[in-house]
């Protein structure tokens, strides 16, 4: 006889391929660049493609084989002066795999743990001594207030599991993000 249960965890004992109590802001905080490089610097933009970086290992090596942050691409977005002001985007989208201006699903975390699933838009940039270009999460912002307009967009959710829900349920269920689906971690 076999039993099928709904609205639990997956066999094996785990619903999500990820720790969904993590703290997304750990890497960056931990990495030091907050305490050096990135101190003074009111608007920094750190992305995951930017693989010539001397920044990004520093942050990459930190992340853990459980966390969201393997898989798809992540860019760290604002003030190094102020905790308040600093954010994390995630995609499970390889960005580098579509052309620039494609619009893409994300999950926005805040340094305050507040949670958004929004929409941005791939760009390419290069860096102050990165001079390949690279593909990125979203477009050079200016402001603050410019990554929370991208964030305001989207929907709020008080956890990570609650925004990886929804993000889940977009990009399988929303025709607009039906060419993603296969992004999403099979773990």
């Amino acid at each position: 006889m076999k039993f099928k249960w709904s609205g639990g965890k997956e066999s094996g004992g785990k619903k999500h391929p990820f720790n969904m109590n993590e703290n997304l802001m750990g890497p960056l905080n931990d990495s030091k660049l907050l305490k050096s490089t990135l101190n003074n610097n009111n608007n920094f933009e750190l992305d995951s493609n930017a693989t010539s970086s001397t920044m990004v290992p520093a942050i990459s090596t930190l992340i853990k084989n459980d966390s969201l942050l393997k898989n798809g691409t992540w860019a760290y977005l604002d003030s190094g002066k102020n905790k308040n002001r600093r954010y994390l985007f995630w995609t499970s989208v390889n960005v580098s795999n579509f052309p620039t201006g494609t619009k893409i699903p994300v999950i926005i975390c805040r340094a305050d743990n507040e949670y958004y699933v929004s929409e941005s838009t791939t760009a390419e940039r290069t860096g102050d001594k990165i001079t390949t270009l690279y593909k990125v999460i979203a477009d050079h912002q200016y402001n603050a207030e410019s990554y929370q307009k991208i964030a305001d967009k989207g929907t709020k959710y008080d956890s990570l599991q609650a925004a990886y829900d929804a993000y889940v349920e977009k990009i399988t269920e929303d025709s607009n993000y039906s060419q993603f689906k296969d992004t999403l971690s099979k773990n």
